[in-house]
């Protein structure tokens, strides 16, 4: 849980350094792209967490480790696979 909200306060610190850094545009970047991908990743993390822990506070400690277990191969495999997505778009786009 402490990882998931330290990385939660490392992408919002990273995006005010870049937004202050970078001139301001209207439009949306891969730059933005990669920022909002890490920060909801990072978010479903804490849910996640939050989820296991109300489910191995019930008493069905299996079933939270099955839950964890997925969810280390669902969310880097997610994550890679949303930021290839952004990636293309953005390529073929623009």
């Amino acid at each position: 849980m402490d990882i998931s909200f330290i990385g939660i306060l490392t992408v919002v610190a990273y995006q005010i350094m870049v937004s202050s850094i970078l001139p301001r545009i209207s439009y949306f970047t891969l730059m933005s792209a990669f920022l909002y991908i890490s920060f909801l990743t990072m978010c479903a993390a804490v849910v996640v967490n939050l989820a296991v822990g109300h489910i191995d506070r019930t008493g069905r400690r299996e079933q939270g480790d099955l839950v964890d277990r997925r969810c280390r191969w669902a969310f880097p495999s997610s994550y890679a696979a949303a930021l290839r997505l952004a990636t293309g778009y953005f390529f073929l786009r623009y």
